[in-house]
């Protein structure tokens, strides 16, 4: 019986190795393919010195992200040291020149040059005000023949040239991560909190002369003492993972997420395009505008659509509406309550209602409307509960109450009379529905004279919007928020990449990033498998999509494989 046994958990392992074998080698293309490895070892090398380096640059970052599928409880340095020796066939190891043979011996990396070489990497793009330092030289050599390195901080322009150096790379790796899939024009944001590894400490708050405009590290740059000195306390939504807490010490990530039509074969997928984190006090308007510029760098087919949760809606104008517009980006945007109901444009005399222009005879009791509890709903199946068909019931009556509403508000509405232009104005044809109801004060207006009038650009600025709020065709728009949220579902899900407290145990503002990108290219390719498996697609990008030969006991390595390697030796840092 022990024996079966054993023999049992010996294929188990077996399959575990060829799979895991399969992603590395996938990951390892990935990188290749984004480029970053290759720069990375350009400036680590640019100053020459010190004893070979055994661990390439691009062979850490595949274990990287390795290490973020089954078979890892954590995502360590110790668990990727780990993927890289104990995981891999000796053969690979040989190959990519991370394993040394003697007459004897097979000696793998050391664990240290992981943690150095990761420590190195992290140093080059840190844009943290308390932790990036630029290098300047080095001490004279003492008695024993040593010399040591000379740091000085990080100026302002210098944080924001590594942040954009770092989000493009981890924009590039995300991008060669979907090679197989067309470009997004329409993407999903919204941001989700990151507890740090490092326990809470006390932190100051803001001054009033502080810097909103927003780079990733305004609101760090008071030290806390604490172990993570980037992470701050701030303010999340309740949920059952985060123990229906409404504050977390950390971070925000800030993701976006691709989305794609009914109509396209890759609609149920919802990778992750763009990203970046901030601390978890930061304003978020910032940065997510650098993470879709980022994107717009690396497509070809620039951004035409972005679908946010109300976080970024509730912020002025001149932050977010603005740059967007200038961007060439519409949104698709919920309101918050405050947000809601009429508001007079003296100069048109439209009744701005939920950042649409309405006929200013409206009637009262169509002015703010009560929203519904649902957008999307899902017809539960013939054998779903009386529970959830109760529920579903309810919900549906509740939407149609408000369609129906809507419906009668939307004879009211002025109708485009073309596009939103780029200076923030946009014509609209005048409704003449009902118009007996017109004042003698709004029979003087241009929305009763006029056939047609243009809205200023200065007119709700923050919360206009190309399709009608509330619309059917506004609520099938909005309906693809979703993928933003099955994105960093899946990123910190215990079934799926498993990014939570504990996982990692890295602190800092750039590691935090960086691991964080490595679960997305992760979640990407685990994405891109299933549905290339499930649509027997593997011609797709068989490189990318294809399965790699599982190796079994044993496998002849000559020495012209050792050293035709793929990546070449670099230099110590």
């Amino acid at each position: 019986m022990s024996a079966k046994l054993d023999a049992k958990k010996d294929a188990k392992k077996a399959q575990q190795r060829a799979r895991y074998n399969t992603t590395f080698r996938k990951a390892l293309l990935v990188v290749r393919r984004s480029g970053i490895a290759a720069d990375l070892e350009n400036r680590l090398r640019s100053d020459k010195g010190g004893r070979p380096r055994q661990l390439a640059v691009e062979v850490l970052l595949a274990a990287c992200i390795t290490v973020f599928g089954p078979g890892h409880k954590t995502a360590t340095l110790v668990q990727i040291h780990d993927a890289l020796t104990d995981s891999l066939p000796v053969s690979e190891q040989l190959r990519l020149g991370i394993a040394k043979a003697t007459a004897t011996t097979l000696e793998p990396v050391a664990i240290h040059q992981v943690r150095y070489l990761f420590k190195a990497v992290c140093r080059a793009l840190d844009y943290s005000p308390t932790t990036g330092r630029v290098a300047v030289g080095w001490t004279s050599t003492d008695a024993n023949g040593y010399r040591k390195r000379i740091y000085r901080p990080t100026t302002q322009a210098e944080r924001l040239e590594r942040e954009a150096e770092a989000i493009g790379y981890i924009t590039r790796l995300l991008a060669a991560s979907l090679r197989p899939m067309p470009e997004p024009t329409v993407v999903a944001l919204d941001a989700s909190g990151i507890r740090s590894h490092a326990r809470r400490v006390r932190q100051t708050g803001a001054n009033p002369h502080d810097d909103y405009r927003l780079d990733n590290s305004v609101f760090v740059q008071k030290p806390t003492g604490g172990y993570d000195p980037d992470a701050r306390s701030g303010h999340v939504t309740p949920t059952e993972a985060k123990y229906d807490a409404d504050m977390i010490f950390g971070y925000q990530l800030i993701p976006a997420s691709a989305s794609f039509g009914k109509d396209s074969e890759f609609r149920r997928l919802q990778p992750i395009v763009g990203l970046t984190v901030v601390p978890a006090n930061a304003v978020q308007t910032g940065p997510a505008l650098r993470v879709l510029d980022n994107i717009n760098e690396v497509q070809e087919t620039p951004l035409a659509t972005l679908v946010v949760d109300r976080g970024y809606t509730t912020a002025v104008a001149r932050h977010w509406a603005a740059p967007l517009r200038a961007r060439g980006i519409e949104q698709v945007l919920d309101l918050t309550e405050p947000q809601r109901g009429p508001r007079l444009d003296p100069e048109t005399g439209v009744l701005m209602i939920d950042g649409w222009p309405y006929a200013p005879w409206t009637p009262e009791n169509l002015r703010h409307i009560a929203r519904p509890q649902r957008w999307i709903l899902h017809k539960p199946k013939p054998n779903a509960s009386s529970r959830k068909k109760t529920t579903y019931e309810r919900l549906k009556a509740d939407l149609d109450r408000f369609r129906q509403q809507h419906a009668e508000l939307a004879q009211y509405a002025l109708t485009p009379n073309g596009a939103p232009r780029s200076n923030g104005t946009r014509q609209f044809k005048t409704s003449r529905f009902d118009a007996a109801r017109a004042t003698a004060a709004q029979r003087r207006t241009k929305a009763f004279r006029q056939p047609t009038l243009v809205l200023g650009a200065a007119v709700c600025p923050e919360i206009r919007q190309r399709l009608r709020w509330g619309s059917d065709e506004w609520i099938s728009a909005w309906g693809r928020r979703s993928a933003v949220e099955s994105g960093y579902s899946n990123l910190k899900g215990p079934d799926t990449e498993r990014f939570e407290r504990g996982t990692i145990r890295v602190v800092g503002l750039i590691a935090t990033t960086l691991m964080l990108a490595f679960a997305a290219v992760h979640y990407n390719l685990r994405l891109l498998t299933k549905w290339a498996a499930k649509n027997d697609r593997y011609n797709a990008d068989p490189d990318l999509l294809g399965f790699d030969r599982s190796i079994v006991g044993y496998e002849l390595v000559t020495l012209d494989d050792i050293n035709q390697r793929g990546s070449p030796q670099a230099t110590a840092a």
